[in-house]
């Protein structure tokens, strides 16, 4: 009896360490990341075990098990196209699905504290934020990382996903301050070396993103944040005119924008005067992520049921290559989550997909008390399902796990309000 308490009490003290450690573990490599994540998985699911667990399954989370189930049938009538290791790693995309239902549990059965998680969260965005401005001002970071690829990525070193990082996880730090009694000043001063970092990764869409997310707080939560408002304007203002770095890469962006305009008005010229220029061509291609959601379409094959898990780049070059399209443009994948959706699994995918986030965003709503602070996660599932933005790969470890884990806990707070 006490030996199988002990094991339970160490189970739980496991599983603490490593959720409230789960801040700072996308910080580690790849392969050490998954190991991280797979060990979560595998002691939650012992602990459950050992607790005679009733596990919590609601309808949102099978409509999310048809999805995946869905999404990994078409893979395998697809696996001679996108091959046997996308067909192997279709089959373990399930684990998100496990780590949806294994937050809610955990917070369910009291083990987990939102509170703590935001803490740990506090602390790693500080770190990051701190390190980059420390990128900045001597060229390397604590641990000597250099920018790279023209980015300032802290921690990351090879990954351009440090503004992500912040943009995507701020909003938790907030329901923390929420939670309790509100220090605005504190707040203030954390939004704004936030925004700071955010600026200076030289990362546009979180940039965007953050901007956003600023207006959405003064919309939702209260005016005074039009301070944190007005001082990031102020602040990427003065940075674009002066600080080099955050000039040119933003005056890139203005330059891309005019570009376009420009490119469309040759388009419709190179219509009128001579449809065989092909330096004429090369001129009107839209160097964006637009052109890239514009190839989804001109390379999708199977628009009911799609081409299986990552195959929009195979079947992007193969009809690059067929018809040498010069306004195709190829990527790993489509920058943009409905899109790579769709890619992947039709229409017949696709819409399980928004039935399940239209499910969650429901229920988010129908279990909603009056406590302001939990117009957090109304704002997080805004800012992530954005249609138009660009967004990395849902179905890969980092960005997916970034994904699955914010609906995650979109999932759990309005459900039960003992959980605060």
């Amino acid at each position: 009896m006490d030996f199988s308490i002990n094991i339970k009490k160490k189970l739980e003290d496991g599983i603490k360490i490593f959720f409230y450690l789960f801040p700072f573990s996308f910080f580690l490599e790849s392969f050490f990341f998954n190991l991280y994540f797979l060990i979560f998985i595998i002691l939650s699911f012992i602990l459950f075990y050992f607790n005679k667990t009733k596990i919590v399954f609601e309808r949102v989370d099978l409509i999310l098990l048809i999805f995946f189930s869905v999404f990994f049938l078409i893979s395998i009538i697809n696996f001679e196209k996108i091959g046997n290791l996308n067909l192997i790693k279709s089959f373990f995309l399930i684990r998100f699905f496990l780590f949806f239902i294994i937050i809610k549990n955990l917070f369910y059965q009291k083990i987990l504290s939102i509170n703590q998680l935001s803490k740990s969260f506090t602390i790693s965005i500080i770190a990051i934020s701190l390190d980059i401005i420390l990128q900045h001002l001597t060229g390397k970071n604590i641990f000597g990382f250099e920018p790279f690829d023209g980015r300032y990525n802290s921690f990351f070193e090879h990954e351009a996903i440090a503004g992500s990082y912040i943009q995507k996880f701020i909003p938790i730090v907030l329901f923390c301050f929420f939670s309790k009694k509100k220090n605005y000043f504190f707040i203030i001063i954390f939004l704004f070396l936030a925004g700071l970092s955010t600026i200076l990764t030289l990362d546009r869409m979180p940039t965007i993103i953050y901007f956003l997310f600023l207006f959405l707080l003064i919309f939702f939560l209260n005016k005074k944040f039009f301070i944190s408002f007005f001082l990031f304007i102020i602040c990427f203002y003065v940075l674009i005119i002066f600080y080099n770095p955050v000039k040119n890469r933003y005056s890139t962006l203005h330059k891309m924008i005019n570009d376009s305009s420009q490119e469309i008005f040759l388009k419709k010229e190179s219509n009128k005067v001579d449809s065989d220029n092909n330096a004429l061509k090369k001129k009107i291609i839209l160097d964006n992520y637009f052109n890239i959601y514009y190839s989804v379409f001109l390379s999708q094959k199977k628009y009911f049921l799609g081409s299986g898990h990552k195959s929009f780049s195979i079947n992007c070059f193969d009809v690059k290559n067929l018809n040498n399209n010069l306004f195709i443009t190829c990527s790993t994948h489509p920058h943009n989550i409905y899109l790579e959706v769709f890619s992947s699994t039709g229409l017949f995918g696709f819409f399980i997909f928004i039935f399940f986030l239209l499910t969650l965003f429901i229920n988010l709503i129908k279990n909603f008390d009056q406590n302001k602070s939990y117009f957090i996660f109304i704002i997080i599932l805004i800012l992530e399902l954005i249609p138009f933005r660009s967004y990395g790969s849902i179905f890969t470890s980092i960005n997916g796990t970034y994904f699955w884990f914010l609906l995650s806990l979109c999932n759990i707070k309005f459900n039960h309000h003992k959980l605060k």
